[in-house]
């Protein structure tokens, strides 16, 4: 019985040699890579134009809604490809010759982020969120 403890506690510490080895020389390739490496340069981000714009005219942010549907209006560029995004769902429409858009979305219970994102035929984007609420709980006065 003596030879097996002894066995167990060689076998137990050379497995604990090779882990604590294999975690020193995963932390010292890390570092190494880390400081060898430049840092990347920025990526070109979306062309935005001043001129394209998104603007939300309804309903207020943070608004509180008893129903599970909400319409989503706003303007932007005439022409113009406009997507929403919720937690269940994406909407996509178009806004008109004038710029206005319109469009039911489906909430979920508590808080709604809403990402409305609208893009020109150009390819100029420009994104806003919207966080909505929705609950059930009646408010006596």
């Amino acid at each position: 019985m003596k030879k097996e403890v002894i066995l167990a506690i060689v076998i137990g510490f050379s497995l604990g040699l090779v882990i604590t080895f294999g975690i020193y020389t995963a932390r010292q390739a890390i570092s190494r890579h880390q400081t060898t490496n430049p840092s990347p340069s920025p990526q070109a981000s979306p062309v935005t134009s001043s001129a394209h714009g998104l603007t939300i005219t309804a309903p207020e942010p943070e608004t509180v809604f008893t129903k599970t549907e909400a319409t989503v209006s706003g303007m932007t560029t005439p022409n113009a490809l406009v997507t929403l995004f919720t937690q269940e769902a994406e909407v996509i429409v178009y806004a008109d010759t004038t710029g206005k858009f319109s469009t039911p979305v489906t909430l979920v219970g508590g808080a709604n982020d809403i990402t409305i994102t609208a893009i020109t035929p150009e390819g100029l984007t420009a994104t806003t969120t919207l966080i909505l609420i929705y609950s059930t709980a009646t408010i006596e006065p």
